[in-house]
């Protein structure tokens, strides 16, 4: 970090001095790439290691955690797409043509995050059904469904990456980008996010809800020695015979 302010400081200095300020943009994106790329390495490294690791551990490409390895393959999709861009897109930062590398991996690199963001979501609607209709988890989400999700996910996301490199391509992009974190920031674009984000915390707040019901049942029946009931797996009740 202290190596990275003082070239940032250095650059700043030298673009003054010379007053030239298209020579301080080339070695800020230099700067830039350099540390962006080595990043993006690590991140691909880290994310190759994670899917070695979940494909020699059976239990993990069990139920839910096929989510997690479908999340690990967009990471490493998305970390490949960082180090390319990187590499080949180092010159013609300042032209406004966007070019079909550009799009194809900027393409890529939303389909991938959007891979892992539905991921998250299929995730917490699994333990939702988990924690809710427990008796009835097995018969609603099996490994089909799960699959099925997941090509789903894939398909609507590589679906809307087309549009948006099409879009973006003719000038459009403005229509589309409210679906991406790269909308631009404005009324309209700030109201959807808010509504976005309160509809995520009163669903957090419903599930964690439901754990800590749960969790008083339990202890309701621990301490008045109620051993009619036995809590076992997901939260399962069953009744015992007196």
């Amino acid at each position: 970090m202290e190596l990275a302010r003082n070239i940032s400081l250095w650059c700043v200095l030298e673009g003054e001095k010379e007053g030239s300020t298209d020579d301080f943009m080339d070695l800020l994106f230099a700067y830039y790439i350099i540390v962006y790329l080595i990043l993006a390495s690590i991140g691909f490294l880290i994310n190759i290691t994670t899917f070695v690791v979940q494909l020699r551990c059976p239990k993990l490409r069990k139920g839910s955690f096929v989510y997690l390895m479908s999340s690990t393959v967009s990471y490493l999709l998305a970390s490949l797409s960082d180090i390319t861009f990187l590499a080949t897109f180092h010159k013609g930062r300042t032209n406004s043509d966007p070019t079909i590398t550009f799009l194809v991996l900027w393409g890529l690199k939303i389909a991938v995050i959007g891979n892992v963001v539905w991921n998250i979501v299929l995730i917490a609607v699994d333990k939702f059904i988990s924690l809710f209709w427990p008796l009835r988890y097995n018969s609603l989400v099996t490994s089909k469904t799960r699959y099925k999700a997941i090509a789903l996910s894939i398909t609507v996301n590589i679906a809307c990456a087309i549009m948006l490199c099409i879009s973006f391509y003719n000038g459009t992009a403005d229509t589309f980008l409210t679906c991406t974190g790269d909308f631009p920031s404005n009324v309209e674009s700030e109201r959807i996010g808010a509504i976005l984000f309160v509809i995520m915390i009163i669903f957090v707040i419903v599930l964690y809800g439901r754990v800590l019901q749960l969790a008083y049942n339990i202890l309701y029946g621990i301490f008045n020695k109620d051993f009619r009931h036995a809590y076992i797996l997901m939260f399962t009740k069953c009744s015992l015979p007196k």
